[in-house]
């Protein structure tokens, strides 16, 4: 009967040790199955020739935040940029976004809207709205943005020819003039390893000056870029349109995600990518000139 009882017992202790086991690996499958963006990604960049409305390279830096009470699909972030152009000019975004990851599928929803700060010459200053939205794919991804400039055009150079007989004069007045538009890209990795990430997109943009409305940029850019490991990389940008004709710019990229990268994964990684849009306000130049003969 001892016996019985011993048996009895150790078959109880055996059962109950495999129950835990079993509680353990169940609670590490769900941890290592919850998504989680690095908290935060720091980021530091100089891009150079000329783009779409401005005419100087410019170097960045970025921090994207993404909130600490974050739910298993659901990711709030907030996104901080601040640039200055080799000329001494300046602009700023600021962002606030949504990124959704259904358990169910690879696909992210992202949805994000921005104020946009840019000055110029002469203390002349412009602000807008921008929104959009993006589907990532775990092969394609897909941007739409919107952008909504809140003031139409600010001189910003003034010259009076007046030493004419007569008091006759001409002065010349140059204003710069806010666009608004719409761009949409589709892109994908075309090599993805290890050690690079070879990814390029593809889409059309179109831009029409917020003052007399009688502007058009109507184009499309294609972009190619280089990423190795998740610290470096490099991209190339080709734009071409009816008003900036056709333009090329490269970029350099340094970025310091913040956070351990053990058991993150893929979708983590596509989670914590920085949201693509036009950071610049995009500007065009109006001439006026007025004389009193």
């Amino acid at each position: 009967m001892r016996k019985i009882i011993t048996y009895s017992l150790l078959i109880a202790a055996a059962s109950q040790g495999n129950v835990f086991a079993d509680l353990k690996n169940s609670s590490q499958e769900e941890e290592k199955a919850h998504l989680k963006p690095y908290p935060a990604t720091l980021s530091m960049s100089y891009i150079d020739g000329r783009g779409i409305g401005y005419t100087q390279g410019y170097t960045s830096l970025k921090g994207l935040f993404f909130s600490s009470c974050c739910q298993k699909t659901v990711f709030p972030f907030i996104d901080i940029r601040g640039h200055v152009f080799n000329n001494g000019e300046w602009a700023a975004n600021g962002g606030l976004g949504v990124r959704i990851a259904p358990s169910c599928t690879d696909l992210i929803v992202g949805f994000n809207a921005y104020y946009d700060y840019r000055s110029v010459h002469d203390h002349a200053h412009f602000n807008q709205i921008g929104i959009g939205g993006e589907l990532l794919g775990k092969y394609l991804d897909f941007r739409i943005n919107g952008y909504l400039p809140i003031n139409s055009h600010k001189r910003t150079h003034s010259h009076l020819y007046d030493d004419y007989i007569g008091g006759y004069y001409i002065q010349h007045n140059q204003y710069s003039v806010s666009m608004r538009g719409v761009n949409a890209e589709f892109g994908g990795n075309v090599i993805k390893s290890k050690v690079v990430d070879v990814y390029s997109a593809i889409g059309p943009y179109y831009f029409v000056d917020h003052y007399l409305r009688t502007r058009h940029a109507i184009g499309g850019q294609f972009r190619l870029a280089l990423n190795f490991a998740k610290y470096f990389s490099l991209e190339g940008f080709l734009t071409s349109d009816t008003l900036f004709k056709t333009r090329a710019q490269g970029q350099i990229t340094l970025s310091f995600p913040l956070g351990s990268s053990k058991n993150r994964t893929k979708k983590d990684q596509r989670l914590s990518q920085p949201v693509k849009r036009y950071e610049i306000i995009v500007l065009d130049k109006m001439n006026r000139w007025n004389w009193n003969y």
